[in-house]
C-alpha cells in the first residue's frame, strides 16, 4: 500500500536553472511527482533525464495567455541525486515536488486540467480502480497567495510563490488525498485573492501495491472539461491496460 512521504517547493525568478531539494526521506522504487509552474504562454521546461512529462499530444498538463503548468513523473532509481536542476524559459517559475512510497512501478494518471480567472472552478476526475491517489495542483499569476486545498486534501506544502519586477508573478499550491475508493471525484480549492489568470490540475496516480496492478498505458488521449470563465480549456488522460479511466464531471 503506497504512503505519502514529503513534499519540497521552491520559487524563482530570474532566467536559467534553480536547484530543487527533492523531499527528504526516499528510497529506490519511490514515486515523484514535479510540478512546474511558468509564467508565460507555453514556455518551455527542461528536466534532467528520466523525468517523463504527462501531455496531450505533445502540449503541457494546461496552459493560459500566461501561465504554463507542466506536470511530471518518475520513479526513484538507485544512485539519484537528491537536488535536481530545472530551468524555464521563462522568467518566473514555481516548483512543487510530491513523493510517495511504493507508488511508482505502476503509475498512470487520468487527468483533467484547465485555464481559469479569478479562483479556481471545480474539476472533477473519475476513476473506476480502488486504491488510488488524487493529486491536485493550482497555479495563479499573482505573488505571495495563499491557497486553501480543497475538501478532504492535504497541503503537504507551503504555496511555492515569488516574481520580478513587473507583471512576472507565480504563485503554486499542491495537495493531495488518498487512498481512495473508485468512484468520480471533484475539487475546488480557493485562494486569498483573486488573478487574473491561473491553471489547474487534478489527477489520479495509481498504487502500484494495492488492487489492480498492471503496467503503464502509453497512449495518451484528448478531453475536454468546462472552467467557468476561461478561456484556456485543457485536459489530459491515460488508461492502464486491465482497466478504463477518464475524466468525468459529477461531484463524489
Amino acid at each position: 500500500m503506497a504512503s505519502f512521504i514529503a513534499a519540497s517547493a521552491v520559487a524563482y525568478s530570474g532566467y536559467g536553472a534553480v536547484d530543487v531539494a527533492l523531499p527528504a526521506g526516499l528510497s529506490t522504487g519511490d514515486g515523484l511527482f514535479a510540478f512546474v509552474m511558468v509564467e508565460g504562454s507555453d514556455a518551455s521546461v527542461t528536466m534532467p533525464s528520466g523525468w517523463d512529462e504527462v501531455t496531450v499530444s505533445g502540449t503541457p498538463a494546461a496552459v493560459t495567455d500566461n501561465i504554463t503548468l507542466r506536470a511530471y513523473r518518475r520513479t526513484r532509481q538507485a544512485g539519484d541525486a537528491d537536488v535536481i536542476s530545472i530551468s524555464a524559459s521563462a522568467i518566473s517559475q514555481a516548483v512543487t515536488i510530491l513523493a510517495f512510497g511504493a507508488l511508482g512501478a505502476a503509475t498512470v494518471f487520468a487527468a483533467n486540467s484547465t485555464g481559469f480567472a479569478n479562483q479556481p472552478p471545480s474539476i472533477s476526475v473519475t476513476t473506476t480502480s480502488a486504491d488510488q491517489w488524487l493529486l491536485y495542483v493550482a497555479g495563479i499569476g499573482t505573488q505571495g497567495r495563499t491557497m486553501t486545498p480543497p475538501d478532504g486534501m492535504t497541503q503537504p506544502a507551503p504555496v511555492a510563490s515569488g516574481g520580478s519586477s513587473g507583471s512576472s508573478f507565480v504563485s503554486m499550491g499542491a495537495a493531495y488525498q488518498g487512498p481512495i475508493a473508485a468512484g468520480t471525484y471533484a475539487r475546488q480549492a480557493t485562494w486569498d485573492g483573486s488573478s487574473p489568470t491561473g491553471a489547474l490540475l487534478l489527477a489520479v496516480a495509481e498504487d502500484a501495491g494495492g488492487g489492480g496492478g498492471g503496467g503503464i498505458a502509453g497512449d495518451l488521449a484528448d478531453q475536454s472539461t468546462a472552467a467557468g470563465s476561461a478561456a484556456a480549456t485543457s485536459a489530459i488522460a491515460a488508461a492502464a491496460a486491465d482497466r478504463s479511466v477518464q475524466a468525468g464531471s459529477a461531484a463524489a
